[in-house]
Parts: C-alpha cells; sequence; structure tokens
C-alpha cells in the first residue's frame, strides 16, 4: 500500500540516526581523559590475518547507481562510468599494514598525497588514524569498548579518505611483487571505513601520536 514506501524510508532513516549517534557518541568519549567505554564486549582474542593476494580487474563499463528497490536519491540515477584496470587485496588491511605505513613515514611523504589530502595533515598535524594512541610500544585504539590494545592483525578502521589513497601509493610502491603490475594497474587497496557499526569519522582535529594528550 502507500504507506509502505513511507514506512520503509522512515526505518533506514531512523538507521542512519543511530548511526550517527554512535560515531558521535564514540568521539565525545575519545576526548575523556579517562577513556570510558560505551559498552564492554568480551575479548574475542587477537586476530588471524593471512597473506593478502592481490586479484586483478581489468576494468571496462561499470553500471553505479541504485538498482531497483529502496534508495536514497543520492544513489540516483543509476548511469555508466569507465573503471580503468586495477588490483583489489583480497582481504581487509590491517593495523600492522598500516603501523607500517607509518612507520615508513608515510604522513610526512608529501609525493604520497593528493594537494588537497596533504594540506588536511599540515594543518591538522596528522600522523595517525583518528582513534590510535602511543601509549607503549604495542599502541592501543579507542573504540566503542574504550581503549583496546591495538591489534596488528585486526582491519584498519576509521581512516579517511585521503590516508586510504596515500596507504594504497604507498603499497603499489613497495609491496607489489611484479613492479610491471605497478606501473599497469592502479592498486587500490580495500580498507575498513567502520567500527561496530559507527560511520567513518575523519573530519576532527587530533593530537600527534607522541602528543602527551593522546
Amino acid at each position: 500500500g502507500p504507506w509502505q514506501g513511507l514506512t520503509e524510508l522512515g526505518l533506514h532513516h531512523e538507521q542512519q540516526h543511530q548511526e550517527l549517534i554512535l560515531t558521535d557518541v564514540k568521539h565525545l568519549l575519545s576526548l575523556h581523559p579517562l577513556a570510558p567505554a560505551y559498552h564492554h564486549k568480551p575479548s574475542s582474542g587477537p586476530a588471524l590475518a593471512s597473506a593478502p593476494a592481490w586479484i586483478a580487474h581489468e576494468g571496462g563499463i561499470a553500471a553505479i547507481g541504485a538498482p531497483k528497490g529502496f534508495c536514497f536519491d543520492n544513489e540516483q540515477p543509476r548511469h555508466e562510468v569507465l573503471l580503468r584496470p586495477y588490483l583489489l587485496a583480497s582481504r581487509l588491511v590491517t593495523n600492522g599494514e598500516y603501523a607500517a605505513f607509518i612507520e615508513a613515514g608515510g604522513y610526512g611523504d608529501p609525493a604520497l598525497w593528493l594537494s588537497e589530502g596533504w594540506d588536511w595533515v599540515q594543518a591538522n598535524t596528522i600522523a595517525h588514524p583518528i582513534y590510535w594512541r602511543r601509549q607503549d610500544d604495542a599502541g592501543s585504539e579507542f573504540t566503542l569498548a574504550g581503549l583496546q590494545r591495538l591489534d596488528p592483525n585486526s582491519p584498519v578502521a576509521h581512516v579517511s579518505y585521503f590516508e586510504a589513497d596515500a596507504f594504497a601509493r604507498w603499497t603499489v610502491a613497495n609491496y607489489l611483487d611484479d613492479p610491471s603490475l605497478a606501473n599497469g594497474f592502479y592498486g587500490y587497496t580495500s580498507l575498513n571505513l567502520v567500527d561496530s557499526g559507527a560511520d567513518n569519522v575523519t573530519s576532527f582535529n587530533r593530537p600527534a601520536l607522541n602528543s602527551s594528550t593522546s
């Protein structure tokens, strides 16, 4: 009936509100000196990560945009785009792999960054993902469950578009086995941008990794 579409729209809209509330709650709690938890989750132990494989895609004409069924207005109209050849990793990027990017000076190399991204890094003293903290050699990250030891095998979360792009460029230059692939493909790797259902937060200023306020 006529109410079905409105009900579905309302439910999806409410889901967006819930995601944004979690995003705001996480950010606000991360600024508290005691780093309180929103919820307490039992530890599942360290994650396991297999060696990534690079999957080549030839590119071509692809249809993007929402097909028939429910969608928001910004997902329309459905249209065709040209994709150049590219590579995708077979799994998500891990904290350990992203830490290697940081240790290699990734945040200090303007050649890896889009111009607007480099301006953002410089203006806001960006040196790591927004919720990472350097409290000891292992490091930690703030989650909805409070501060947790940084698991090197867990997917990296809450990185911006600029950070993801710089990491991908660095990965292409340093880790592709066949240099010819780096010349022939855009090696944009898969990244996990969420934590516990919350939206990615990228627009807040944050201290450097070795800051006493972390």
